[in-house]
């Protein structure tokens, strides 16, 4: 079965960023110019709460992983992408 690298939890982000990069990449250039896109992420460092109660855990931490890494700055810049939050809205 072929998973996307971003969903892959069997490899670590490590030795998959390359391709979790150019996963995200091929999303951005969906984008029409000048077009707003919401890009919805859940990162959470995960707790025994959030382990037990939640399918969606383990997931949780690769995406810290991936925002936080200088890369997805650097492509949020490439992109012109602008971060905001709900309460800038």
């Amino acid at each position: 079965m072929d998973h996307s690298a971003i969903r892959d939890l069997t490899i670590p982000f490590e030795k998959n960023r390359i391709r979790c990069f150019e996963e995200i990449q091929a999303v951005l250039d969906q984008v029409e110019d000048n077009e707003i896109t919401e890009l919805m992420v859940h990162p959470a460092y995960v707790d025994e709460i959030l382990y037990f109660n939640s399918s969606f855990n383990i997931q949780r931490m690769k995406e810290v992983s991936i925002l936080c890494d200088s890369q997805m700055k650097q492509l949020f810049a490439d992109n012109q992408i602008v971060t905001c939050s709900y309460k800038n809205v």
